[in-house]
């Protein structure tokens, strides 16, 4: 019985893959600035970024998507952030930029993000906070939340 049970599984009774649509957002903060990396599936980010004939989406234009979709408030006043690296693997697109933290010292943070959320059904940025102290905490953004205030 268990014989039969396998080869069912094997040729395709099994459980179907599942392809959770989500971008991770690593967010670091130190003295006086905020890092972060964002990562984005790289199917759902062409997906929402290629033009007709295109291949694969290049740094100006992720950079771009990435500006016109999201916003930071550092203590309530609009920051801009700073590109410090672009890469891409098999998988993936990333971003890491950095946020000056100014006034110092920093008692809020508010991100806005709707990179992905309006192309892709049901996909999630998911938000992640390191603030030392072996202390993380996450947030999920998606269609119907598009933003979070995070206090420190």
């Amino acid at each position: 019985m268990l014989m039969v049970f396998g080869m069912a599984m094997t040729i395709g009774f099994g459980p179907e893959e599942h392809d959770v649509p989500l971008a991770n957002y690593q967010f670091d903060v130190f003295r006086e600035v905020i890092t972060l990396e964002a990562q984005f599936d790289k199917k759902d980010m062409e997906s929402a970024v290629l033009k007709e004939g295109q291949k694969q989406v290049t740094k100006e234009e992720l950079l771009s998507y990435f500006w016109f979709n999201t916003s930071f408030f550092i203590n309530k006043v609009e920051t801009q952030f700073q590109l410090c690296d672009f890469r891409t693997d098999e998988e993936h697109y990333y971003l890491n930029v950095e946020l000056p933290i100014d006034p110092t010292p920093l008692k809020e943070l508010k991100v806005f993000t709707t990179c992905l959320v309006k192309e892709i059904a049901d996909h999630s940025n998911i938000l992640f906070i390191d603030q030392g102290k072996e202390e993380t905490r996450g947030y999920r953004l998606h269609k119907g939340r598009i933003h979070t205030t995070i206090e420190f």
